[in-house]
């Protein structure tokens, strides 16, 4: 697309958009949001997988009126299956799909690889008990090897362990015939791993075998988060692969620049129409996911 086409489509959508605000669901927080980029697509992270029960309709409503397409929801093993299934319908006439969320550091350490083979088993029965409607459409790992307690003293250990999970989800995914998702680092642009698996950059190790990742670029300012996920953009660019951008909203203890916890909805949606205008034009740019979901139903305007 060219970029006088690109600012057309921006105004034009803009336009018919700003003047009818969607209004969030959450009960508690009775604010008005908008989505955080006019035509970008969103996803979020639900961990507490209690909301379901609970709170289903207010968290799919606002998912709803912030065009989130994508809920990463935690799995919890102990939550019948029935509760799955009437959200994942909920959501899917909402249009937004759900993809099964798990993992853990310990995952890679040595000896561990069966807790991710469990995940896999519980979505392989639930996948097999129900309707075309009530599926997940993907898993996402949430893994972190750096918080790994031997990371330290067994980086390359640890990232073996961590890149054999990934294949071995890659693998599992294919034959359920879902998509797999990943959340990274931003810096794994910078780490080095050399094992089993070769000598390379771990982040262009990842995206060019997992097709789906999101960057948690936890800046709370557009140039700050441009710049953490340009690399990656020019990876998933390189292999086909789609990058989404992660921020934060959740209150965070590694200093006010973290998370737009303090700023609120408004300066966040500036900041990333910014990160949008800049990103947009990489045909690998799959949009913002927004962490979490219950933090940002009562994110300050």
């Amino acid at each position: 697309m060219s970029l006088s086409k690109f600012f057309l489509s921006l105004f034009v959508s803009v336009a018919l958009i700003v003047p009818t605000e969607a209004i969030a669901a959450n009960k508690n927080s009775g604010k008005v949001t908008t989505s955080p980029v006019v035509n970008a697509q969103n996803s979020t992270w639900l961990w507490d997988t209690q909301q379901i029960v609970t709170n289903a309709d207010n968290i799919l409503n606002f998912a709803a009126s912030n065009n989130v397409k994508n809920i990463y929801l935690q799995v919890s093993y102990s939550l019948n299956f029935d509760y799955y299934k009437a959200f994942i319908r909920k959501a899917s006439l909402k249009n937004i799909s759900v993809q099964a969320l798990d993992g853990a550091p310990d995952w890679a350490s040595d000896g561990m690889a069966y807790k991710q083979q469990a995940l896999f088993d519980w979505v392989t029965k639930y996948q097999n008990s129900a309707l075309v409607g009530e599926k997940f459409n993907g898993v996402h790992l949430d893994i972190e090897p750096y918080l790994n307690s031997q990371y330290s003293q067994n980086m390359n250990g640890v990232l073996a362990n961590y890149q054999s999970l990934l294949l071995s989800a890659i693998n599992n995914c294919s034959i359920l015939g879902i998509s797999l998702g990943i959340d990274m680092a931003f810096w794994f642009d910078g780490v080095t791993y050399s094992n089993k698996y070769g000598t390379g950059n771990l982040a262009e190790w990842i995206i060019k075998n997992v097709k789906s990742v999101v960057i948690m670029a936890y800046r709370d300012t557009a140039t700050a988060i441009t710049s953490a996920v340009s690399k990656e953009l020019s990876f998933g660019k390189l292999y086909g692969s789609t990058v989404t951008v992660g921020v934060e909203t959740q209150k965070s203890s590694e200093g006010d620049t973290i998370s737009f916890y303090e700023e609120g909805q408004t300066y966040m949606n500036q900041e990333l129409s910014k990160v949008y205008t800049s990103c947009s034009g990489n045909p690998s740019f799959g949009g913002f996911a927004i962490h979490n979901v219950m933090s940002w139903m009562v994110l300050r305007k």
